[in-house]
């Protein structure tokens, strides 16, 4: 392992072993038994991320609530959305779009069964009309 790619996971995973995948673990321990510079950037990581682990968000005061109340007045409301309310969009129009393609669906289900309405022999419009009646309203359609 060389100090670039020592330097690449030390950014990546932090000084904290247990987060390092085993192989490279293993190969970083190695580094460090051997080389100073490697030890010290893992010192400079350790002492980092142990500040960092140290490190809690003062809580919001008065002030910082106010402020951003302040922004917000004027601002669009927006009601929430409930899930009875996102099946509003769920109106007439859609459900007819939703039938016409469920419709045109089987239709075209119906049509692809019967290989004899594509045959170039069968032109005649009265021998067609009876196959689609068949096919289209056969028994086995009806439920």
């Amino acid at each position: 392992m060389t100090h670039e790619e020592f330097s690449h996971l030390l950014d990546t995973h932090g000084s904290n072993w247990p987060r390092w995948p085993d192989p490279l673990r293993l190969e970083a321990q190695a580094l460090l038994a051997e080389s100073s510079d490697a030890r010290a950037l893992y010192e400079e990581t350790r002492r980092l991320d142990s500040t960092l682990d140290q490190w809690r968000p003062a809580p919001a005061g008065d002030r910082l609530k106010a402020s951003i109340l302040e922004r917000t007045v004027g601002l669009p409301q927006q009601p929430f959305r409930t899930p009875m309310r996102m099946t509003a969009r769920w109106n007439a129009p859609t459900l007819a779009r939703i039938a016409l393609f469920a419709g045109l669906f089987l239709l075209g289900i119906a049509l692809g069964s019967n290989e004899s309405l594509f045959i170039a022999g069968h032109k005649n419009e009265t021998h067609l009309d009876s196959l689609l009646r068949d096919s289209l309203f056969a028994e086995e359609w009806i439920p």
